[in-house]
Parts: structure tokens; C-alpha cells; sequence
């Protein structure tokens, strides 16, 4: 049998060849798999692990390897300083989205100070997958009320169980459907705010991408159509009609498509204030417009 320290490093020396976090990642999925915090597994490092939980240990690192991600190996992944469940199926939460949260945060506090007798703000989550998005702005802003909308059954399946754990039910409501079936059929200015990851990725992009992603998310989540921009195409015409006069649309976009979806925007006549922002590294990430007031 093998102690917790050898069989760390074991899994250390395979796991570096396909991450720059080894260490980080054997120890993660070592504390998963023995329900110990990081503490206990320095701690503990001599102790000799049994040998189905040395098997598991094995096959658990074999399957990251070949390229499964951590997060569904772990079944969660953080975001916005919460836990969220995930698995096969469903688009993993990037940091990289916090901005988009971040934004519709920022404005739904802007709200509440512009009125301050209102119960509460409308909010749609389009394309929410796990639910990180709709479920971190409801955690944060306990005056909003959350639609969130994906097409995916087994996203919603997870969304659900997110809602659940983060004890949001009475605020956060999940829709099984297509997007822009939704705002078609959406009660005109009915939304505060529209909230959007839609998928950008050109089509003949995703086979170019890390196995991580190319294999094991669903590409539903991330095929944009031939240039990545259908779904900003189709938001830019549509989403305007069940914001309230002076809503916002918040959406994230690839780092070089801020130019296209803004002018998608400018053309459509009905929104104001179009501007791009950049996350940390200087990349644009976050494209927001109020709609007009003279819009209906």
C-alpha cells in the first residue's frame, strides 16, 4: 500500500505533462475522493491509503489526463466566491465571467438608489447552464428576481440543484427553452435587466481548442455559428423588447469581437450608451447598452 505523500507525488509527476497545476489538481482530487479538507491531507500525509482508495486515486487521475476536467472530475467548480455543481453536460464557470456579474451588480445597485421604493428588479439569464450567473447576481443583490432560461434539460437538471443549495428558490426562477423563443414570446418591458454568456465560439474554431473543451463540454454552450456572432446578431434585434425603457443588456464576448457586437447594437436603432469593457488582462470581455427611451 501506498502512503498519502507517495501517492502524490506519483500523480504530481503524470498530471505535469497536462497541467501547470499539478500539484494543486493531485491534491484536490485527493481531498475529493477521502472527503478531507487540505489540512487534514498535510497532516495526514503518512497515512497509507487502502487499496480501492489508492484504484480510484489511479483511475481518477487517468481520466484527467486524457484530458477531463477537474471540475467535473470534482463535480463543482467555484465562482464569484460561491461553490456551484457541475458536471458532464454542462459549461464549466470561468472567472473570466465575474465581470458580466460584476457589471449587472453594479447596475442593479444603481436601480435601487434611483428607486429606492421599488420591491424588487427583474432579471433574465440567458443561457445560464449551471446557473452561476443568474444564481451569483441573486445571491448579491437580494432585491432581484431571477429568470433563468437554457435549452438544456441536463443543465437545468444541475441549475436546479444549484438553486437549491444556495437556498434561492423563492427568487430564482428556471425556464427550459430556447433564448430567443423566450424573448419572443417575453412580456414587453417586463426585465430590469437581460443578462447573456451565449456562445461565441466560431464553429471551425472549436476543434482547434484544448481537449478539455473540444471533448468534454457541451458544444451546444459554445458553437457561435460560422463566426461566432449569430446569437449577438440575434440579441442585438431582440432582447430590447422585454427590457423596460432604460434596461441594460449585459453580455459577454470573445476578447476580439467588442467592434462587430457593438456595431450590431448601433444598427438594430434601439440602444444607447454601447460601450466595451475590458476584464484584467486588458481583454475586451463585456459589452453592456441601455435601451433607448424612445425604443418600444
Amino acid at each position: 500500500m501506498s502512503s498519502v505523500h507517495s501517492a502524490l507525488v506519483t500523480a504530481r509527476s503524470a498530471l505535469s505533462a497536462v497541467t501547470d497545476n499539478a500539484s494543486r489538481e493531485a491534491e484536490d482530487m485527493l481531498c475529493h475522493l477521502l472527503g478531507w479538507d487540505r489540512l487534514k491531507l498535510f497532516m495526514e500525509n503518512r497515512t497509507l491509503l487502502n487499496e480501492t482508495a489508492a484504484q480510484k486515486f489511479e483511475a481518477m487521475v487517468a481520466r484527467r489526463i486524457e484530458g477531463e476536467p477537474l471540475q467535473y472530475l470534482l463535480g463543482h467548480a467555484g465562482f464569484m466566491g460561491l461553490d456551484f455543481l457541475v458536471r458532464p453536460g454542462v459549461l464549466i464557470p470561468r472567472p473570466d465571467t465575474e465581470l458580466l456579474v460584476e457589471m449587472a451588480l453594479s447596475h442593479l445597485k444603481a436601480l435601487e438608489q434611483a428607486r429606492p421604493s421599488a420591491d424588487f428588479f427583474k432579471v433574465a439569464d440567458l443561457g445560464t447552464g449551471s446557473g452561476a450567473i443568474a444564481l451569483s447576481i441573486a445571491h448579491y443583490n437580494e432585491a432581484s428576481s431571477v429568470t433563468a432560461v437554457d435549452l438544456s434539460p441536463q443543465a437545468l437538471a444541475v441549475a436546479e440543484e444549484n438553486v437549491r443549495r444556495l437556498g434561492l428558490d423563492q427568487r430564482v426562477r428556471l425556464i427550459e427553452a430556447d433564448m430567443f423563443d423566450f424573448l419572443a414570446g417575453a412580456e414587453a418591458a417586463s426585465f430590469d435587466l437581460i443578462a447573456s454568456n451565449p456562445p461565441y465560439i466560431p464553429t471551425q474554431v472549436i476543434e482547434s481548442l484544448q481537449v478539455e473543451v473540444r471533448v468534454h463540454e457541451p458544444r451546444l454552450a459554445l458553437d457561435g455559428g460560422p463566426d461566432g456572432l449569430g446569437p449577438y446578431r440575434r440579441l442585438a434585434v431582440m432582447a430590447h423588447r422585454p427590457l423596460v425603457s432604460g434596461g441594460r443588456l449585459v453580455m459577454e464576448i470573445g476578447h476580439d469581437q467588442a467592434a462587430p457586437v457593438k456595431q450590431f447594437l448601433l444598427d438594430a436603432g434601439v440602444w444607447e450608451k454601447v460601450e466595451c469593457i475590458r476584464d484584467l488582462q486588458g481583454n475586451d470581455r463585456v459589452v453592456t447598452a441601455v435601451k433607448s427611451r424612445a425604443a418600444v
